[in-house]
């Protein structure tokens, strides 16, 4: 159960310990302000540092990715000329040394294992596919960790203290865990 769904579960989490850690702050704030704007301002006090860390490294980041996308067509011009220069020696090497018939001759008896091996890929991709689309939803699951910071920033004790009523069908001692 927790591992299906850890896509909700987990933005939950996070969001009730790092309220946890920034209430203080908060209270500090909003003795000064009115409640909207401290909640605000915690937000900004946490967004404006990760977003100027995020322009710096992220723009020398996009600046080495530029360099080497400039730099492919070059490299690709140096591999495909030592290729040209060497192919009369590689298909002279692959027609007359007996290893390299040995080995053509065992690829063209296991066309049946090559082909079962092109299936294996596919059904990765297909596997590789399934977690690429989890990994956006997941990554769409933590659009909603603002909300829950938020609220249970503004909330405060009075969330943990209702949430035993939530929860009648477990012991008292597991109760008081769960809240915990």
């Amino acid at each position: 159960f927790l591992s299906y769904f850890s896509s909700v579960f987990l933005p939950l989490a996070v969001g009730g310990v790092v309220a946890m850690v920034f209430r203080p702050y908060y209270q500090v704030l909003q003795k000064t302000l009115p409640m909207p704007l401290a909640v605000l301002a915690v937000f900004l006090s946490v967004l404006v540092p990760l977003g100027a860390f995020g322009w710096f490294f992220g723009a020398l980041l996009a600046d080495q990715i530029s360099e080497m996308v400039t730099q492919v067509p070059e490299w690709w011009d140096r591999v495909s000329a030592q290729a040209r220069l060497r192919w009369p020696e590689v298909r002279e090497f692959l027609e007359t040394n007996p290893w390299a018939l040995r080995v053509r001759e065992a690829a063209e008896s296991q066309a049946g294992a090559i082909a079962a091996g092109l299936q294996e890929v596919g059904v990765r991709a297909i596997s590789a596919g399934r977690g690429v689309l989890g990994a956006v939803t997941g990554f769409l699951s933590w659009v909603m960790f603002p909300v829950y910071f938020a609220f249970f920033l503004v909330a405060g004790r009075s969330v943990s203290s209702d949430l035993e009523q939530y929860f009648p069908f477990l012991k008292r001692e597991t109760r008081h865990d769960v809240v915990f």
